[in-house]
């Protein structure tokens, strides 16, 4: 953003001097073969260069006052949810910290019983945040839980191609990598925070 101030400056400045220039450069003094008086070309260069100038400089500032208008709002939105979006995340995560972290170290059974014994309260942690927050970050943790529930942890039939070691312990990656990315969203609502308040 700071650039584009400074280049809108930069360019303001030139257009504003560029005339000054032009009459000390080619008005004021004597060329051979220049005659500036009787000379339709001098108003008909005049005005052309006139009219694209004028065109670019008023196009230049309604696109500064429409980007600057699109970047308050933005502001002004995320400043709005903040504050709901941080209390919902800062939850969620407690929860998965709370109830699906520990576990992890448990022996496999264990593991594989817990799963599916709390599958519906990882389910409702998932909704609360596609609900109340959406985004990428809703359309990530609910495709974990997608995979998480590709397979039935139940039906011993489908697991004979894989261990069941292997088949916790992946499902406690999804878990986990849906705590990461949480912790990560909570991290850059802050981060956005602070560069509006700063």
């Amino acid at each position: 953003m700071k650039n584009w101030i400074i280049y809108s400056i930069l360019l303001f400045l030139f257009f504003m001097w560029f005339p000054i220039i032009f009459y000390f450069t080619f008005m004021t003094w004597e060329f051979p073969n220049l005659y500036m008086e009787d000379n339709p070309w001098i108003g008909f260069i005049g005005g052309y260069f006139g009219a694209i100038f004028g065109g670019i400089v008023s196009g230049l500032f309604t696109f500064l006052g429409i980007r600057y208008t699109i970047k308050n709002n933005e502001k002004e939105k995320f400043l709005d949810t903040y504050d709901d979006k941080k209390l919902i995340v800062d939850e969620v995560i407690k929860e998965l910290n709370k109830n699906f972290v520990n576990p992890q170290h448990l022996p496999t059974e264990e593991k594989i019983e817990f799963l599916i014994v709390s599958l519906p309260a990882l389910n409702g942690l998932v909704n609360i945040i596609k609900n109340e927050i959406g985004g990428n970050i809703a359309r990530k943790v609910s495709f974990l839980l997608g995979m998480h529930e590709t397979i039935t942890l139940k039906n011993k039939a489908n697991l004979k191609h894989t261990s069941r070691k292997e088949i916790a312990d992946t499902h406690f990656d999804y878990i986990l990598t849906m705590y990461k990315d949480l912790s990560e969203y909570g991290e850059k609502l802050d981060d956005e925070y602070s560069k509006y308040k700063g």
